[in-house]
């Protein structure tokens, strides 16, 4: 629900004009994810030719979030020339929900029968654990199927408490003069995130589990007869009790300076300005585990004297018992203080929300400062053709320091890392305008893209798996990131008519230093880890064509020339070049093929629009240094996502010109996101996206 108020009055000091909003929404969602873990050589289930997951499970994320918002502008024309405007706005999020985690640990089971592979087989090295590297040569082939018996099973609760405030306010002064023209701006950002995730594991071994890898869909379909999961009986407490605050504070200062004048002739105008921009950035966390009295699947919940209601029905996943309800601590116990009191002092662990970890600390400030100058110029050819377009260039420089904890040998070490760098940035455009509707254009480009700060801190997040069986985690952040680089060509030829256009365009990127995430095995503390963490990739390739356009049959009788149709394609051909690993290889993120398809409708008071989203299959992981048993010949090793498309609508009526309703759909073909592991049988992952509806009305006073 909004509501926006505003009005203006003239005065003895100029015209003033005042707005005030307000919006509030609340969201209950419902994302079920299903996996596949990574595979490794089953040679501790008597299966030393057989390619096993070491788990399979999934989260449902589910619950409710809300955001409120309020923003308030007063303007004030002085004069004809003049305008002092202030700003203000408020935005919020408050989201209090569960990540329901459901996992089958197949490598911590008794036995598996019924084995079944297909013609899925490649030569791997494989270390005695199982897992990628070592000497041993052997064959493996792609296990589709499998029944685990008395296999270890566990639930988690995830109750997370999270809370964000950004503030926003401006002031500025505009001068519209008959050749002159200037602004200057300043504003000041502030946002607090305070975030509470309180984890509670249980698990018990169950009879039997079977898995089924193999079928047209390429998904996940697991079968445990009797659905023991959802029964509380002989539930006991397994892994830890695991506790995450997180308290992140972000400011931004910035002044602003655009001024132009109008030269008239050739040379159109004159374009200039500047910024100065001081940012910086908090980030205190603790994280805090605890193990189960007596070890992990040793003490039952009910030893803990926790209420008869302690355990809730979570929304099942669709993959497992096609979509059961499984049982979960409840969230709403663990987010009171009567839950974590009892369950803290069970466990062990100090009373009270724990103090923030000096050595997760991270802390960031960066100051920018940039200036422009830009001229535009028009040249006619004629009584039809005219060229125009602009040429400028851009200077910045950025201050940043970073102080954070990182590792060395192991060991937590507190550094502080001063950098400073300098770029131009120009860009030149021209346009061809040739009459009748018909017109080209010619860009050139250079640009520059940051690492967030979050993607720059050094600190390291990882979690040691209670199951041996299972390899450990962890994410981190990379402190010595480049910002990415692009010297951006781009060229297009429109034409337009009264009721359509129509446009054919290319474009080549040249990019440096592109930022991609990627995982690799890291020792700590002499244990082995998967961390993930962001990684610059030296130089890369991106050319492609464009091709867009909209229309409506106007040329139809009656209500039928409401109808239009819009759509738009694109080839996107990229590659990473130079020494790196992924040399030969498209661009994390980037699919091939891109489009959009629609109709419209406008006419008598409606308007609707259906609108179909498709992408081709892109990569969005490098595990090239990660576990995962694979081929001695796979020097990379990616996850990628299968293509997927998405099908919107909406539709508005106006009941007056004061009254409209509206009918909203998003996403309601409920399409999917499904990945695999570098080659296409070894699935994933598979989420399932929200399908919303909404039904509304805008009235205007």
């Amino acid at each position: 629900i909004s509501a926006l108020i505003t009005d203006r009055w003239e005065t003895g000091i100029g015209e003033i004009g005042a707005l005030i909003g307000v919006s509030w929404y609340d969201i209950k969602f419902n994302r079920p994810t299903h996996y596949v873990a990574e595979r490794r050589a089953g040679d501790l289930l008597g299966n030393p030719n057989v390619a096993i997951p070491i788990s399979t499970g999934g989260l449902n994320e589910y619950g409710s979030y809300s955001r409120p918002q309020a923003n308030a502008s007063l303007q004030w024309q002085a004069t004809p020339e003049l305008q002092v405007y202030a700003d203000g706005l408020y935005s919020a999020y408050r989201g209090k929900f569960a990540t329901a985690f459901y996992e089958y640990q197949l490598f911590n089971s008794d036995s598996v029968s019924n084995v079944t592979t297909d013609d899925n087989c490649f030569t791997a090295n494989v270390k005695p654990d199982g897992f990628n590297g070592g000497t041993d040569s052997r064959e493996l082939c792609n296990m589709v199927g499998g029944t685990f018996n008395n296999i270890s099973s566990f639930t988690s609760m995830q109750a997370k408490n999270n809370k964000t405030d950004s503030y926003l306010g401006a002031l500025g002064v505009k001068y519209e003069g008959d050749r002159f023209k200037g602004v200057i701006d300043a504003s000041y950002q502030k946002s607090i995130v305070n975030n509470e995730v309180f984890i509670v594991d249980t698990g018990k071994k169950v009879a039997s589990a079977t898995v089924d890898f193999d079928n047209p869909d390429r998904t996940a379909a697991i079968t445990v007869p009797g659905n023991p999961m959802a029964s509380a009986e002989g539930y006991t407490f397994v892994n830890g009790l695991f506790q995450d605050y997180v308290r992140a504070e972000g400011d931004l200062f910035a002044v602003k300076f655009d001024g132009s004048y109008e030269v008239g002739s050739i040379l159109k105008s004159i374009e200039f300005g500047g910024r100065f921009a001081d940012r910086g950035a908090l980030f205190d966390q603790v994280q805090l585990g605890v193990a189960p009295p007596g070890g992990s699947g040793n003490t039952l919940v009910t030893a803990a004297g926790v209420p008869d209601g302690f355990f809730i029905r979570a929304p099942g996943l669709p993959q497992i018992n096609q979509g059961a309800p499984f049982l979960v601590p409840d969230r709403e116990y663990l987010l009171s203080e009567e839950g974590q009191s009892r369950l803290r002092a069970f466990f062990g662990a100090p009373a009270g929300q724990p103090p923030f970890d000096p050595t997760r600390r991270f802390e960031a400030k960066e100051k920018t400062y940039a200036g422009y100058l830009q001229a535009g110029y028009e040249i006619p050819f004629g009584d039809t053709v005219t060229i125009d377009g602009k040429i400028g260039v851009r200077y910045t420089r950025t201050d940043r320091t970073i102080t954070g904890t990182g590792r060395v040998d192991g060991n937590p070490v507190t550094t502080t890392a001063d950098t400073s760098d300098e770029d131009w940035l120009p860009n030149a455009s021209a346009r061809i305008q040739f009459g009748g509707g018909l017109q080209a254009r010619a860009t050139y480009s250079k640009t520059l893209a940051r690492p967030s700060f979050g993607s720059l801190n050094p600190g390291l997040n990882y979690i040691v798996s209670t199951n041996p069986n299972i390899r450990n985690g962890g994410s981190g952040g990379n402190p010595d990131l480049r910002p990415q680089k692009s010297d951006s060509f781009d060229a297009t030829l429109e034409y337009y008519w009264k009721s359509g256009y129509i446009a054919v365009g290319g474009y080549y990127r040249d990019i440096t230093d592109r930022v991609i995430n990627g995982v690799s095995e890291e020792t700590i503390d002499g244990v082995v880890y998967n961390i993930s963490r962001p990684r610059n990739v030296g130089q890369a390739k991106l050319k492609g064509l464009e091709v867009s356009g909209q229309m409506f049959f106007d040329f139809l009788p009656g209500d039928l020339a409401g109808f239009g149709v819009f759509g738009n394609f694109t080839y996107a051909d990229s590659e990473v070049t130079g020494g790196d690993r992924l040399s030969g290889f498209p661009l994390q993120g980037v699919s091939k093929y891109n489009f959009n398809a629609g109709l419209l409708y406008d006419r008598n008071g409606i308007s609707a629009r259906a609108v179909y989203t498709y992408r081709s299959e892109y990569f969005d992981e490098d595990r090239s240094g990660a576990g995962d048993v694979r081929p001695v010949d796979a020097a990379t090793w990616l996850n990628y996502v299968r293509p997927n498309g998405r099908l919107d609508f909406s539709l508005a009526y106006d009941v007056s010109p004061n009254l409209t309703f509206t009918v909203e759909g998003t996403n309601v073909l409920r399409s999917r996101y499904r990945s695999y592991i570098n080659d296409d049988y070894f699935i994933r992952d598979t989420r399932t996206d929200d399908s919303i509806y909404a039904v509304g009305f805008r009235a205007r006073f």
